[in-house]
């Protein structure tokens, strides 16, 4: 019989436990993870006696075994994901307390050497916080911008004959780009970017 929830708490597992404890002759196979003070975990270091939702005492005759069927990934998968990602924080969750303290120090061992990584490993007590804290970045994204038509300047010149008239020069080009943030949008002297934008 496959029957839930898998710790036993309540419902038709816990139903079933309970009607067939007693005898020898039947057994259980816890298939997956157990939390403290759970009725599962209770019966893993087989006790002599269990008490039932009712409160009543019943002797525990029935064989005890566990098989992990878990689909949680292993230590190798886990670390691999870590080291692919590089995160600056892992916060490790959901697991029994002494295990997640040996994953911790594991992690820890296996980044200690390497000075191009540095991650911060947090595991939690249940109901505490934790802080994280990021460096805030700013960018400017510059892209390529045709030059803005040259102004032009008006020349006085004199000729021989005394006569004068004007005459237009370009001055040079200059080269602009487009400014972005969240609020406005400007186009500034290539010249300006450091005055104009603050990247970090």
């Amino acid at each position: 019989m496959i029957a839930s929830p898998g710790m036993m708490q309540s419902g038709l597992s816990r139903e079933l436990f309970e009607s067939w404890c007693t005898d020898s002759k039947n057994g259980v196979i816890i298939a997956g993870y157990c939390v403290e003070g759970t009725l599962a975990k209770t019966i893993l270091s087989e006790p002599e006696e269990i008490t039932t939702l009712t409160g009543q005492k019943l002797p525990l005759k029935m064989s005890v075994d566990y098989i992990s069927f878990s689909a949680h990934t292993d230590y190798q998968q886990t670390s691999e994901f870590i080291r692919i990602l590089k995160p600056p924080h892992v916060v490790l969750v959901h697991g029994e307390q002494n295990e997640m303290g040996r994953l911790k120090a594991a992690l820890q061992r296996e980044y200690e050497d390497d000075p191009n990584t540095k991650i911060e490993i947090h595991n939690p007590k249940n109901t505490v916080a934790v802080e994280l804290y990021f460096r805030g970045e700013k960018t400017a994204k510059v892209r390529p911008f045709a030059p803005l038509k040259s102004p032009l300047t008006s020349l006085k010149t004199t000729s021989k004959t005394g006569s004068c008239h004007k005459r237009q020069k370009p001055q040079a080009p200059t080269q602009h780009a487009p400014i972005r943030n969240r609020q406005t949008r400007k186009v500034a002297n290539a010249k300006d970017l450091n005055r104009n934008t603050n990247p970090t």
